[in-house]
């Protein structure tokens, strides 16, 4: 059920380089959340999502408006985010650190958008009721909000190109108050190497305070939520209400020429220092251009970004963005690799080569398919982990690579197997073609181990019954043998 309304977001022109453009006015669409979680911590009840007692969740964000044009969010683009993390005196590890909107009693935070605490999850998309505290922020704040992240990078490994740069772009958003946003640098990826990561940037663009916008009507009342590498759930570190801004900043602000390929942006914090050259934003850990000490409690590192990344452009034929790949998919199945993807302008493709590899690094090809062709399986030979990549040939010689996909996967061991779980009890039916050592085990979505037993499994029909799990919910039950794996998700009634 989605409710639409219109921050009304008026911009100044958007028409000369290093410009930028004040987000005034965003238009949302309201969605309600299909999921949602609660658990307690110290003696308070968190409820997400569809626990939270509201139906109106999350802030979608679809567009922008400049004087007699609209600027839409390009969901065709597709991108994901990669977090730069260097360990600090204060923060290590894959901390967790943001807000979401919430209303807070004295007994419970009731938490409208669904749990995520996987940051680079979280960033992903167009959600403005949502984001980040401190970003680059390594030490100072008296509640503890510090980070350990000193790049953040959106990237589309497709790339995009559009013949009008001025009409396309990224929109930065804040959570703060007004006329006191925090400035950051921003700097287009030019290129990426094999596994999608950028291997050179375009200008630096240093954005001040005073290039941000208030947005109209945008206050939100928020929940600042963190948890440590070590621990299993977010848990509230501090309050408050604060107001929204924005600032828009296009290609062309960025130095980008028509027509020119682009992979995405990076955003890095306002202690950049002015002897930085594009060369010095590769490597995130010197500390000469990306100090560990950056301060929470200024503008060089306290920005408070709100969780849309992405592409903005305006519609009709005046912009192009021939994004080369839409999507790209890997999931493995009993003894296979299920591929399958979507290209934009696929007449330009001659030929498409899945390539796959253990390791990241050395690639092989698997597969050389026609350009038409949009899935394929790719066997599995040995239990474990396995890469895979599209190669695009074009029909005038170029080659552009897709992202990479991660998979998990198994030589085919078992067959038919059927599950049931209920009542603390699990049924299992499977079948198998020799006798040999079984174990089973559950975790819950986190990760943590529930329950195990092993035993040995006959060869053909296996029915086996287990009473007295200590378990409810959603999760992850794993069968497996010395020579294979397979891995269901399972509701426990």
């Amino acid at each position: 059920m989605k409710h639409y309304s219109l921050l009304v977001l008026l911009f100044a022109t958007c028409s000369s380089a290093g410009a930028q453009t004040p987000i005034t006015h965003v238009i949302f669409e309201h969605t309600t959340a299909s999921s949602g979680l609660t658990y307690s911590l110290s003696a308070k009840e968190y409820n997400f999502g569809n626990r939270s007692g509201t139906i109106r969740n999350m802030q979608n964000a679809t567009g922008i408006i400049f004087p007699s044009q609209n600027f839409y969010y390009n969901s065709f683009v597709n991108g994901e985010v990669r977090i730069r993390r260097v360990n600090n005196g204060v923060t290590k590890g894959r901390k967790s650190l943001v807000w979401m909107e919430s209303v807070e009693k004295p007994t419970a935070y009731n938490i409208s958008l669904p749990y995520q605490d996987a940051m680079e999850v979280f960033l992903q998309g167009r959600i403005i009721n949502q984001g980040t505290d401190n970003l680059f922020g390594n030490q100072g704040d008296g509640s503890g909000n510090n980070n350990n992240i000193e790049r953040v990078d959106w990237l589309t490994p497709g790339g995009m190109k559009t013949a009008n740069v001025s009409q396309a772009g990224f929109a930065i958003l804040e959570r703060g108050d007004d006329n006191q946003h925090d400035p950051f640098c921003i700097a287009a990826i030019l290129d990426v190497d094999e596994l999608g990561n950028p291997i050179k940037y375009g200008n630096i663009l240093r954005v001040a305070s005073s290039k941000f916008g208030n947005i109209v009507s945008s206050s939100v009342t928020y929940s600042i939520l963190r948890k440590e590498e070590s621990e299993t759930r977010l848990s509230r570190s501090s309050g408050g209400t604060q107001n929204r801004g924005g600032v828009f900043v296009s290609l062309q602000d960025l130095g980008i020429v028509a027509n020119q390929v682009v992979y995405g942006y990076s955003l890095f914090a306002n202690d950049l220092p002015l002897s930085a050259t594009p060369a010095n934003l590769l490597n995130y850990t010197d500390t000469r251009y990306f100090p560990t000490t950056t301060s929470a409690n200024t503008g060089d590192g306290g920005i408070d970004l709100i969780a849309i990344t992405g592409l903005f452009n305006t519609a009709g034929n005046a912009v192009v963005l021939p994004a080369k790949l839409f999507s790209f998919n890997a999931k493995a199945t009993n003894g296979a690799v299920k591929l399958d993807w979507e290209i934009a302008q696929s007449e330009e493709i001659k030929q498409i080569e899945v390539e796959e590899s253990n390791d990241g690094n050395i690639w092989k090809s698997c597969s050389v398919l026609a350009g038409s062709v949009r899935s394929c399986n790719a066997p599995v030979i040995e239990a474990g982990k396995h890469y895979y990549r599209l190669r695009l040939v074009s029909k005038d010689g170029g080659v552009i690579y897709s992202g990479v996909k991660m998979v998990l996967a198994a030589k085919p061991g078992f067959s038919n197997l059927l599950v049931h779980f209920s009542a603390q009890e699990l049924r299992l039916w499977f079948q198998q073609k020799t006798a040999q050592p079984v174990t089973v085990r559950i975790y819950d979505l986190q990760g943590k181990r529930i329950w195990q037993t092993s035993f040995l499994g006959q060869s053909g029909d296996n029915q086996l019954q287990f009473s007295g799990i200590p378990f409810r919910g959603e999760g992850l039950l794993e069968l497996c043998t010395p020579q294979s794996v397979i891995r269901r998700k399972v509701i426990a009634q």
